[in-house]
């Protein structure tokens, strides 16, 4: 009979600490329509990864700055309605299908190589795009073996690099010096 009622009450506890679920609405995560990430290749093995820019479905931007070895400051920020209507449609107007899953390299460095890895999402695609040193591409001396972007490529890459200096005030690289987006 102990045995029994020992039973029951263990039982009771477990039913009674049952986890519960929150009470109200559930809030959905916006989804990502672009999302780039730096990969820095230095001297001796050292790689440093930052999310360049991270653009939601609802406007949030988020990014990160490098503070020192390995540590970098996260931000973020909201965009305009309008300005975010507008990127997507930049981004729906990008063939896709036309971007090499590897472009580049657009520029020599020295001691350094850069990977900008750039998942976009347009309104009839997605792809996961790498881009081989694309800052300078147009003000690096060349050595010969630099490639230049394709219009899809440079649209693709400009976008985000209009943003980042948007939103973060980063200086806007030379090949997207006279882009027409405008972004407040």
């Amino acid at each position: 009979m102990k045995l029994m009622l020992a039973v029951l009450y263990l039982l009771f506890v477990s039913v009674c600490r049952w986890p519960q679920t929150p009470a109200g609405p559930k809030t959905e995560q916006a989804a990502a329509l672009l999302e780039a990430v730096n990969i820095n290749h230095g001297i001796g093995h050292h790689t440093d990864t930052t999310l360049w820019v991270r653009l939601k479905s609802d406007g949030s931007v988020e990014w990160e700055t490098h503070v020192d070895a390995g540590r970098h400051s996260k931000h973020s920020a909201v965009i305009a309605p309008s300005t975010l209507a507008d990127i997507k449609q930049r981004l729906d107007s990008i063939n896709l299908s036309a971007i090499e899953q590897q472009s580049g390299p657009f520029a020599t460095y020295v001691d350094t190589f850069d990977e900008l890895k750039i998942y976009v999402v347009s309104k009839t695609d997605h792809k996961m795009v790498t881009l081989a040193n694309p800052w300078g591409s147009t003000n690096l001396r060349k050595l010969g073996r630099e490639k230049i972007m394709s219009q899809d490529v440079k649209k693709l890459f400009c976008t985000v690099d209009l943003i980042r200096n948007r939103v973060a005030n980063d200086s806007l690289d030379s090949a997207c010096a006279n882009d027409s987006l405008l972004i407040e």
